[in-house]
């Protein structure tokens, strides 16, 4: 049941709050839309698909069209263009060692196609398909992240808000009493030593505001800088940070889950596959190359006669001797294994920061249910305080310290209800669910649709 405290800091906070409000999921759109890691895995997926691409088109092999003017009178030169041109004679063996110049023109066409190339074209287009795979879960986990950012700092926000209204209530009531022992103090009817004991305690929450609002400034700064808001005033997050009991399913089936559907690890097994491939290139490397090749030309000494040849034909390489080749499918091996090694450590590391996450929003729970009644005691102690205090059978010492006392419980009520939230959300990202249905909840539970 909520303390008369409890609901004065929420209309203190409705009040604050009132006009142009940020909702929790127009704080998503806005994060998701301006951030810069996404853009840049953008970019990424872009540059896997266009990978893709050239390997798909590379099979179909290479056409050229050359063109080239000369003119020269070395021997070989000479001799080889007139024929080119068909203008060789016996008289030209006559000057075949000391030829006039000759120019020649060239216009010509090269194509050649690859026939077998020992499996590399397969398993290049098989590599870039696995790159594009693994940036595209690359790019849905970056998101994924994203989300999980805005949340944490949302819920920051409306923490150190709340913070710094309970912290300003304290301040402003303790304040009230300090005047009334001041003017007891004064016509002796009040310890001066309590009367400055209580100033003590009193500039003690008069810190905690002062430290509450510069976080408070800092946080917003923070989500504004997160939301790309750039040069623009954000407008104040709505909410109130309040208990929901999110119903989470088991630790053991959320986790069974994540092992099948985290995007890191798909990415990551995608890898493994891409050094699984590079151990098949590096053993097909002693495979015979055939190639299809053709070219087609024409040569002439002026552009009024042109004449024109082809040659076409199949070539085969055939490496019978490549020294590193053994080091090169080792290394390739070895990659493969750390690769698969990479993939099992991430494992490990999803189970442990889900479990983590799991354990912190069970704990959580159970600690705001504690630091409710903490709270609730200390709001009952102060209220019965003050009747006694104003009949002079308590100090103003005790007063102030059931002020700090209720602070301190409400602070420590709303960094468990923080918490909560936050490690729900938390619990959702590392299983792989977290989306905009599964934070609707949370956006309720604040009162920040």
């Amino acid at each position: 049941m909520k303390t008369i405290y409890h609901t004065f800091l929420a209309l203190v906070l409705a009040v604050s709050s009132a006009g142009a409000e940020l909702g929790l999921k127009k704080a998503l759109d806005m994060g998701l839309e301006g951030s810069e890691l996404l853009k840049m895995y953008e970019s990424k997926k872009e540059s896997a698909s266009q990978s893709l691409k050239e390997v798909k088109w590379s099979g179909l092999g290479s056409l050229n069209l050359k063109s080239a003017y000369t003119r020269g009178d070395e021997p070989v030169y000479a001799f080889a263009e007139t024929m080119r041109q068909g203008d060789f004679s016996m008289a030209s063996m006559a000057t075949i060692n000391n030829p006039s110049s000759v120019e020649n023109f060239e216009l010509g066409v090269e194509a050649g196609v690859p026939l077998f190339t020992g499996f590399k074209l397969a398993n290049y287009r098989k590599m870039a398909e696995a790159g594009l795979k693994a940036n595209v879960y690359a790019y849905d986990r970056a998101k994924a992240g994203v989300s999980f950012q805005v949340v944490y700092q949302y819920l920051t926000v409306l923490l150190r808000k709340q913070m710094l209204a309970a912290a300003e209530k304290a301040v402003e009531s303790s304040k009230k009493e300090l005047e009334t022992a001041a003017r007891l103090k004064e016509s002796g009817m009040a310890l001066g030593s309590d009367y400055y004991a209580a100033l003590a305690i009193h500039a003690g929450l008069e810190n905690y505001r002062s430290v509450w609002g510069n976080e408070l400034e800092t946080e917003k700064m923070k989500l504004k800088i997160l939301l790309n808001a750039g040069g623009e005033s954000l407008p104040e997050p709505k909410g109130f940070l309040s208990e929901n009991d999110y119903a989470l399913p088991p630790v053991e089936e959320l986790l069974a889950e994540a092992l099948k559907s985290r995007l890191d690890l798909r990415a990551w097994a995608e890898s493994e596959k891409i050094a699984a491939l590079k151990v098949s290139l590096e053993k097909n490397s002693l495979l015979p190359q055939i190639d299809a090749f053709g070219s087609f030309s024409g040569n002439t000494g002026s552009l009024d006669k042109m004449r024109t040849s082809g040659i076409y034909g199949i070539k085969m390489n055939v490496p019978i001797g490549d020294p590193g080749y053994s080091a090169r499918l080792a290394r390739t091996r070895s990659d493969l294994k750390s690769a698969g090694d990479e993939v099992n450590y991430r494992k490990k590391n999803v189970e442990t920061e889900l479990r983590q996450a799991y354990a912190g929003y069970v704990s959580a729970r159970g600690s705001a249910g504690i630091s409710r009644d903490m709270r609730d005691k200390a709001a009952l102690s102060l209220e019965l305080f003050m009747p006694l205090y104003r009949q002079g059978r308590q100090s103003i010492i005790e007063v102030l310290r059931a002020e700090a006392a209720l602070l301190e419980a409400e602070a420590a009520y709303l960094e468990a209800v923080y918490k909560t939230h936050l490690y729900y959300a938390r619990t959702m990202l590392e299983s792989e669910k977290i989306s905009g249905e599964t934070l609707a909840p949370v956006a309720a539970a604040l009162g920040a649709e």
